[in-house]
C-alpha cells in the first residue's frame, strides 16, 4: 500500500498506466487512499487563512470637502439647530396613502434632500437642494421632490457647491420670521400632505 502511495505522489502517470495494464487489479484500495489524502488536503488548504479569498474592504470618502464646508457654514449659521445630510423626505415628512401620491411608497422611499435643518424638538425648519451635488435625482424625481416639499410647507432653498452662500448670508435666508411658516404648515396640514408640525 506504501509503496502505491509513494508512486502516487511521484509518478502518477506511471501509476494510471500501471493500473490500466493490470486490468485495474487491486485498484479499490489506493483509490480509496488517494480519495482520502485528497479531501485532507483540501481540507488543510482551505483552512489555512493565508490562502484563503478575502475581500477587499477599504474605507472611502463619505462626502466632498465641498459638501463638508457647506456643512460646517450650516452649523455655524444655526448653532441652535440640528444640521444633516442625506436625509431621506420620508424622515420628516408624512404622506397619506389614500392620495395619488402616497401610493407609490417605494418611490417615496428614494427622495433625499442634501441637507436638512431641524430644530432642537426635532421637527424639520428648513432643506437645501443643491444644483450641482454629488449624486443629483432625475428630472422626474426631482420634480416629484419639490411637489412634496412644497405640499408639506418645508423651507426649501437650492444653492449651488461652485458659488456657495456666506455664513452671514444662510443665517439671513433661513433664519426668516417665525410665523410665516407656521402659516405654512398649518395650509399644508389643510391639504392632506403634512410635515411633522412643532410641538
Amino acid at each position: 500500500m506504501y509503496a502505491f502511495l509513494q508512486q502516487a505522489v511521484s509518478d502518477p502517470a506511471g501509476l494510471a498506466r500501471h493500473l490500466i495494464a493490470g486490468g485495474f487489479k487491486g485498484a479499490a484500495p489506493v483509490a480509496v487512499a488517494l480519495l482520502v489524502m485528497a479531501v485532507v488536503v483540501a481540507v488543510w488548504v482551505w483552512r489555512r487563512p493565508s490562502l484563503r479569498p478575502r475581500s477587499a474592504v477599504t474605507a472611502r470618502r463619505a462626502f466632498s470637502a465641498a459638501v463638508g464646508l457647506l456643512w460646517a457654514r450650516l452649523h455655524q449659521a444655526l448653532p441652535d439647530h440640528v444640521v444633516l445630510m442625506g436625509v431621506p423626505l420620508t424622515r420628516f415628512i408624512i404622506v397619506r396613502q389614500v392620495g395619488g401620491l402616497g401610493r407609490n411608497q417605494r418611490r417615496l422611499a428614494e427622495l433625499a434632500v442634501d441637507f436638512a435643518v431641524f430644530r432642537a424638538d426635532g421637527t424639520v425648519s428648513s432643506v437645501v437642494l443643491l444644483a450641482d451635488g454629488e449624486s443629483p435625482p432625475d428630472r422626474r424625481q426631482s420634480r416629484l421632490r419639490r411637489k412634496l416639499l412644497e405640499r408639506a410647507g418645508v423651507r426649501t432653498v437650492s444653492w449651488q457647491l461652485s458659488s456657495m452662500p456666506t455664513v452671514d448670508a444662510i443665517t439671513r435666508q433661513l433664519n426668516p420670521n417665525p410665523g410665516a411658516h407656521i402659516a405654512l404648515e398649518k395650509g399644508s396640514a389643510q391639504r392632506g400632505l403634512g410635515a411633522i408640525s412643532p410641538a
